[in-house]
C-alpha cells in the first residue's frame, strides 16, 4: 500500500460520508489498518492534513483540549 493509495482511500471515504472521517470510520470503510497510516504519515491527523481534509476536521472539533482549562460553573 503506497502513500498515494492511502490518501485516495481517505478522500473517497470522506466523499461517501460527507465529512472528514474519524479513524474508526476510516477503518470500518476500508481495509487499511493503523500500521499503514503510521508508516506513511505518523498519525491519522497528519494523514488528514496530507489529503486536504484537516481543515474540515478542525471545524468538527473546535473545543480546547488538555489540562489547565477553567471549569464552567
Amino acid at each position: 500500500m503506497t502513500k498515494e493509495e492511502v490518501i485516495a482511500a481517505v478522500q473517497e471515504c470522506a466523499s461517501k460520508l460527507g465529512h472528514a472521517p474519524s479513524m474508526a470510520e476510516f477503518r470500518k470503510a476500508t481495509t487499511i489498518g493503523k500500521g499503514h497510516v503510521r508508516k506513511h504519515f505518523g498519525t491519522f491527523g497528519q494523514l488528514l492534513e496530507a489529503s486536504g481534509l484537516a481543515v474540515a476536521m478542525r471545524r468538527i472539533r473546535p473545543r480546547p483540549r488538555g489540562s489547565g482549562r477553567r471549569a464552567e460553573v
